[in-house]
């Protein structure tokens, strides 16, 4: 029987590539692309029909660490005969073959550290010469040295795959044993590394072995499980009934607690009522007294108002006095002139060189020195009584003047003890300073920690406190803020430091808050 031998290198050096198969064989040798080998190296014996021609191929598969010219893992190579016959001497030929490999393949397409298989080639037409060399030496080898008893027709063989493949170790592989295998499945698969039959057989004793052990320990552990779950059962009775008895003493702690604080919330609550009521009857008086106060204050610049208005009527009545008194002035000195004008022409009335009678002339005396004297009376008891006057008026207002001085005494210090009271109604900065604190959220929760380079939301907590127009204070943070809320991010030369943030509202410090910044 004439040999039809052709050789089929094939594998993934950048992606699948093949040498010498065209058509129906190319389609065959794709299927070795994708499938994990069991084996580092393995001899694939498969019996296949294409076309209504049966051959045999015998594939050598290294398949395992094996990665493409580019270092991808994942690769494979392998050397195919196809032999239009079956070759019994199935141990030889996987010698051939992986000959071949080792004395021709590596190093030519490929590099083989033991441990690694690397292409050397990106596809194999770029080596296709020395390709066909080898396939002239394997050949040659198997036409030289094999015998005619080696080759059997395929005539009766499978023509399709049936079942799994066998997996034979190549030192048992015999030719009888072969070609039963073959002829049974239409493949086999052969390799050093597969288990011999009597280590095969080694390994069932063992699995059966183990297989009762495990079974043993299956039962044992169901028993186990049934042991444990039993005592768990009663041990979460008893859990449970421990967990009953104390619930009942934390409820009955926590009705007595109950209890306690509503006594302690209504005795707190009445102690506040009664404080608040004294607040209350002390504001009361407080403000009664400061009503009367105010009222009194009223009184006393109503009064202010009427000896002022008073001490602008009698200045008037002065100073029309005083024009009263200055016309008595020019009176008195006009009559003093027509006195001393009478007395002067007294002597020149009569003609010169007449010489009146001595009785007459004495009479005219007598008369003009009594109406000059009593001209004189007449201005100066006018005088007395405008100088009386004078001095009783200045009197009175300098009494004026000094009761007006006492009432503006008095009525600045009514003005001073009424703004002591209205400061006393006013609430103490300390208290204030209790009644608001600062907060600081990061993602909707508290923190009384910040990190360097992050935003937090800042704002001003109590009653009122939405109303304030204050600021916020920090030397170690930047701040940006309007009234009660605003934003803060910590300097990055505070790290580490606790530092200070203030709110201050009309010079009063309503609160504060220590901050840590946290270290990159």
């Amino acid at each position: 029987m004439g040999l039809n031998i052709s050789l089929f290198v094939h594998g993934v050096p950048m992606g699948q590539k093949m040498w010498g198969p065209k058509g129906d064989d190319q389609r065959y040798l794709s299927s070795f692309y994708g499938p994990k080998w069991e084996s580092p190296e393995v001899m694939k014996v498969e019996v296949m029909t294409f076309g209504g021609v049966t051959n045999c191929y015998y594939s050598f598969v290294k398949g395992q660490n094996v990665c493409d010219s580019q270092g991808r893992a994942g690769s494979y190579f392998a050397l195919t005969l196809r032999i239009n016959a079956f070759y019994v001497d199935v141990q030889n030929m996987y010698n051939i073959l992986k000959a071949a490999y080792e004395k021709m393949c590596v190093g030519l397409c490929v590099q083989d550290t033991g441990a690694m298989i690397k292409y050397l080639v990106a596809d194999f037409q770029s080596i296709d010469s020395k390709l066909k060399d080898i396939e002239n030496h394997i050949v040659n080898y198997i036409g030289e040295f094999s015998i005619n008893e080696d080759i059997v027709s395929l005539s009766g063989f499978p023509v399709i795959s049936q079942g799994a493949s066998q997996n034979v170790n190549l030192h048992e592989c015999m030719k009888d044993v072969a070609l039963e295998c073959v002829k049974k499945a239409g493949k086999i698969m052969v390799s050093p590394y597969f288990l011999s039959a009597s280590a095969a057989k080694t390994v069932e004793k063992y699995k059966a072995e183990m297989d009762m052990v495990r079974q043993k320990t299956q039962q044992e552990i169901q028993l186990q499980q049934r042991t444990s779950q039993e005592k768990i059962a009663s041990m979460t009775q008893e859990l449970q009934a421990k967990i009953l008895t104390v619930t009942q003493q934390a409820e009955e702690n926590l009705r007595l607690c109950e209890k306690r604080s509503q006594q302690q919330i209504a005795q707190a609550n009445a102690e506040n009522d009664r404080r608040m009521q004294e607040l209350k009857q002390n504001y009361s008086e407080v403000d009664e007294k400061l009503d009367a106060l105010n009222q009194r204050n009223r009184e006393l610049e109503n009064e202010v108002t009427d000896w002022k208005r008073q001490y602008k009527q009698k200045n008037k009545e002065l100073q029309s006095s005083n024009v009263k008194m200055q016309k008595l002035q020019e009176f008195a000195e006009k009559l003093q002139r027509d006195v001393s004008s009478l007395k002067g022409n007294s002597v020149d009335v009569f003609p010169t060189g007449y010489t009146p009678k001595k009785s007459v002339v004495d009479k005219n005396f007598i008369i003009v020195c009594i109406v000059g004297f009593f001209v004189i009376l007449l201005v100066g008891f006018s005088v007395y009584l405008l100088m009386g006057n004078w001095s009783n008026k200045n009197g009175k207002i300098e009494d004026l003047q000094a009761k007006v001085e006492n009432l503006e005494k008095e009525n600045q210090l009514l003005r001073t003890e009424n703004g002591q009271l209205q400061m006393s109604q006013k609430p103490n900065p300390e208290d204030e300073r209790k009644a608001f604190s600062i907060s600081i959220i990061k993602n909707g929760k508290k923190v009384n920690e910040v990190e360097c380079g992050k935003t937090y939301e800042i704002f001003l907590e109590g009653e009122g406190a939405d109303t304030l127009k204050g600021k916020f204070y920090g030397s170690a943070f930047e701040l940006s803020a309007s009234g009660h809320l605003g934003h803060l991010m910590s300097k990055r030369k505070n790290a580490g430091n606790t530092c200070t943030i203030s709110y201050v509202y009309n010079g009063n410090t309503l609160a504060t808050k220590s901050v840590k910044i946290k270290k990159d």
